[in-house]
């Protein structure tokens, strides 16, 4: 369901801690994210993501992606087979500046993310 105070398509909106938008289409979170077999449990989770998308561990580039982001934080999700989780939320920078999400990933460690980094939260101590 569209949040009617994003706008018409938008699941979610919010402000990443640059101070850009950040959004979820509507289409994207309930077609390509969690109607995937592998992701299904993500449907329970929204504020999770959301929460990665508002106050994430670090934002990094996508190096092979140019335009992309990575937004990335840790997460519990009970079904997932890895705990915690490296939550990794992959974003498209739209032309006005808005970051669209693209897509959502779990990665066992941190250290997978090779893009620099374009924001660390502040007293975030070490990344697992």
């Amino acid at each position: 369901m569209s949040d009617p105070v994003a706008g018409p398509g938008i699941f979610w909106r919010g402000m990443d801690p640059r101070r850009y938008a950040v959004q979820i289409k509507s289409g994207t979170w309930f077609y390509k994210i969690t109607n995937a077999d592998d992701r299904q449990y993500l449907r329970g989770y929204a504020g999770i993501v959301q929460a990665a998308l508002e106050n994430p561990f670090e934002i990094r580039e996508d190096p092979g992606h140019p335009g992309h982001e990575h937004y990335i934080d840790i997460a519990f999700f009970p079904e997932a087979a890895t705990h915690p989780l490296a939550l990794v939320v992959a974003v498209e920078v739209l032309e006005d500046g808005t970051r669209d999400v693209a897509s959502i990933m779990g990665k066992t460690s941190f250290k997978q993310e090779t893009g620099g980094v374009l924001y660390a939260r502040p007293g975030r101590g070490t990344a697992p």
